[in-house]
């Protein structure tokens, strides 16, 4: 009798446990029903980023003195830079950084003597191909103009005192100013 009873108090108790949990579950439901979503509809939307916010690197050329610093400062080898001559008279043919395997950890920055590579907001490289991730920055393609005139960047830097680069084309401006990925591919297919 007595394997009996403990038998039924079994089954009530968790029957009764199973009715407390979902009226929790429940509740919590209907606490988050009438407030408002937290969710951004990414494309259209851009998220707010934190202050320090580690983004791609932002290059230039004309400040650099051809030290390495940033390329010996790496701890995953990300930076490859390629040099003809050498000294002061020493010209950049490739200064490239490989996103795949960057961890934004800032040290190529704060190891540069000049300033001339920093990280900036801008933070959306997605792509189907390994290829897409590793980034040069010598010469002037757009795509690396966009990054170093940023107006976030450009604002940062003017309050540290830094240089800020040149001002952005007529055209570069129009389409730094888009909101999300979607708008700049518009921009970009109206020029």
């Amino acid at each position: 009798m007595s394997r009996r009873s403990s038998a039924f108090i079994n089954y009530w108790r968790t029957t009764w446990l199973g009715i407390v949990t979902c009226l929790t579950g429940l509740g919590v439901t209907w606490r988050y029903l009438f407030t408002r979503p937290v969710t951004i509809q990414y494309p259209n939307e851009v998220p707010a980023l934190p202050d320090g916010w580690r983004g791609f690197h932002a290059f230039e050329i004309d400040r650099c003195i051809r030290c390495r610093m940033c390329q010996r400062a790496c701890p995953v080898d990300c930076i490859t830079i390629d040099l003809e001559g050498k000294g002061k008279e020493a010209k950049v043919l490739k200064y490239e950084v490989d996103y795949g395997t960057c961890l934004f950890c800032n040290l190529c920055c704060e190891a540069c003597p000049t300033d001339c590579i920093w990280l900036t907001a801008e933070w959306d490289l997605a792509s189907y191909r390994r290829e897409d991730a590793r980034v040069r920055f010598e010469g002037r393609d757009p795509d690396a103009e966009r990054r170093l005139l940023w107006p976030s960047v450009r604002a940062a830097r003017a309050a540290k005192g830094l240089p800020t680069g040149p001002e952005p084309t007529p055209a570069l401006a129009h389409l730094m100013s888009c909101n999300g990925r979607g708008d700049r591919v518009k921009a970009v297919k109206e020029l």
